[in-house]
């Protein structure tokens, strides 16, 4: 979607009850408000949950409210989040999703310390299927990949 707002459209006439995969990838400053506004919009327009394999979202801003809009409208098994965002805005999102179908989890923690990492576990444990997280860039301990190895489940740098 890098100069082309028409892209967005796509996303506009999506059958949202019937996908389950949808992985965006976008430039900075390059429609990510307008693209999440589409997505969130589709998917309130369905009764229920949306249940997906994999989503996936590459953006410098989605607009956090959009982003948590859409995660607690949806079940999704595999999280692909390579967007910058504060700790506070990761649990808030993790505390508006339904975490029971979670299997995987990838988020970007740059400069995320221990006690970070251990807020977003914690905040994980209603997530009983997981079995993958991945927190690139955090300062993650052995300790912390011990712990986890013990509930069943992999941490990865």
């Amino acid at each position: 979607m890098r100069g082309d707002e028409g892209r967005v459209r796509i996303l506009e006439s999506i059958r949202w009850k019937y996908l389950r995969r949808l992985e965006i990838f976008l430039e900075p400053r390059t429609f990510e408000t307008s693209a999440m506004r589409a997505v969130v919009d589709g998917v309130e327009k369905v009764a229920g949950k949306i249940e997906m394999e994999l989503f996936a979202f590459w953006s410098e801003n989605p607009g956090r409210d959009l982003l948590q809009a859409f995660m607690a409208s949806t079940l999704i098994r595999n999280l692909r989040l390579k967007v910058a965002m504060t700790l506070e805005q990761i649990l808030t999102l993790l505390r508006s999703a339904d975490l029971s179908r979670l299997h995987r989890i990838e988020l970007w923690a740059q400069g995320f310390n221990s006690f970070k990492v251990d807020a977003i576990l914690e905040n994980l444990q209603h997530a009983t299927n997981l079995s993958r997280l991945y927190l690139y860039s955090a300062n993650i301990t052995e300790e912390q990949k011990g712990r986890m190895t013990a509930k069943g489940v992999s941490l990865f740098r």
